[in-house]
């Protein structure tokens, strides 16, 4: 499957009544909803398939440590679009592999 889907185009094939492309569409969300976490992040899929990430697990971790940030890890704010189409703030920890 690619790694990225193509985008339709009106009036042209192939259209989502392609089983084909439909089925791309399937399995492209199928593996997201099918996303775990690891190293701490704890990934939940919702009802309406809404994928929540959460490093709670991680963020224990840190506390237990009480020094900082675990080797290698660096933190990183992002600008975020919140539910309510506000603006918001995230920080993340972030580690290269």
């Amino acid at each position: 499957m690619a790694t990225k889907l193509q985008k339709f185009t009106r009036g042209q094939a192939p259209t989502l009544l392609d089983a084909g492309r439909a089925n791309e569409l399937v399995d492209a969300i199928n593996g997201l909803m099918q996303s775990t976490g690891k190293g701490g992040i704890k990934i939940i899929v919702e009802g309406s398939g809404r994928l929540v990430i959460s490093g709670e697990e991680l963020l224990e971790q840190i506390q237990q440590i009480g020094e900082g940030l675990p080797d290698g890890f660096e933190e990183e704010t992002l600008d975020v679009v919140e539910d309510n189409n506000q603006a918001g703030r995230r920080v993340f920890l972030t580690k290269a592999v």
